[in-house]
């Protein structure tokens, strides 16, 4: 398989991640730049799903019951995870166990 071929296919594989677009092989920037435009509204959806939660209960998640607080803390975790390093002088240190709610 030919390299031309084998980007084709990565191509098409990623395509396939976005239901609504349209597979295209004479435009693969055109299918990639659909499926960068996928992402992109899926970290928009994810930010605001985290300023939902966040600020739940007026931002007090003690208010919340315990469960609520568990499953909350579970998605603010993994949440967590996949965002970039923050940049300058101060970084906060994640919170400890004893310190969570």
């Amino acid at each position: 398989m030919t390299e031309v071929e084998v980007l084709r296919q990565a191509v098409g594989l990623a395509a396939t991640t976005v239901p609504k677009l349209v597979i295209n092989v004479d435009d693969p920037i055109g299918m990639m730049q659909g499926v960068v435009d996928e992402v992109a509204r899926l970290r928009d959806s994810e930010e605001l799903a985290w300023t939902i939660i966040a600020n739940a209960n007026e931002g007090d998640w003690a208010k919340a019951g315990k469960e609520w607080r568990e499953a909350a803390e579970r998605w603010r975790d993994e949440y967590h995870k996949y965002l970039p390093p923050p940049t300058g002088d101060k970084v906060e240190e994640p919170l400890g166990p004893e310190e969570k709610l």
